[in-house]
């Protein structure tokens, strides 16, 4: 195990109780306490389940919704509770 006891918060890449110039790969659970700020893309292959409101300022795509015009109505969609879409804002 590896126990890093330094109360350092993070507000970069490079500050922090541990900073690592490589890269991290992680075959186990990831458990995070605070915010995490991703500066670059977020591929994720698996499910992604948010239990909680989100916030976008950018565009979203769902499925195969084509960026250049309205969401293609053939691709498959499941909302659990309430999507509101507003268009052209």
């Amino acid at each position: 195990n590896l126990v890093a006891n330094s109360g350092t918060q993070s507000t970069s890449t490079s500050t922090g109780a541990v900073v690592v110039l490589g890269g991290v790969g992680v075959s186990g659970n990831l458990n995070l306490g605070g915010n995490a700020v991703i500066s670059a893309n977020a591929n994720i292959t698996g499910n992604l389940n948010v239990t909680s409101e989100t916030y976008h300022t950018g565009n979203v795509f769902l499925n195969s919704a084509n960026p250049s015009g309205a969401p293609n109505a053939a691709a498959s969609r499941n909302y659990v509770e309430t999507l509101a879409i507003v268009w052209g804002m």
